[in-house]
């Protein structure tokens, strides 16, 4: 649940990377998966096996985006974030969608 920056000096990642998908989250820059991969103590191809994805090398050589999915796998792996789980969701009955509520303890 949380969504705050890591706190290692090296890591200069914008805060926005460990928000929620409807919370404000922000593409990470090649950069900035390349220092999630150094924290998480991984080889982009054991992160790929990780996550579930064919390769981070596009994303580190910034051919393409990074999915939300599996950045942020990576975070709950590397400790930037903790994983939520289905008692953090309640239902919005106005969009029938299943939303974050803060208000749950």
């Amino acid at each position: 649940m949380s969504t705050s920056t890591p706190t290692s000096d090296t890591d200069l990642a914008r805060p926005e990377i460990y928000q929620r998908y409807r919370e404000g989250w922000l593409t990470p820059t090649a950069k900035e998966v390349a220092a999630e991969l150094c924290k998480a103590s991984l080889t982009p191809r054991q992160a790929a096996q990780l996550v579930g994805v064919y390769s981070f090398t596009p994303y580190l050589d910034g051919l393409t985006s990074i999915d939300y999915g599996a950045w942020r796998l990576l975070c709950i792996y590397s400790g930037s974030v903790t994983a939520d789980t289905h008692k953090d969701y309640v239902p919005d009955t106005s969009t029938r969608e299943w939303v974050f509520d803060q208000g749950i303890n």
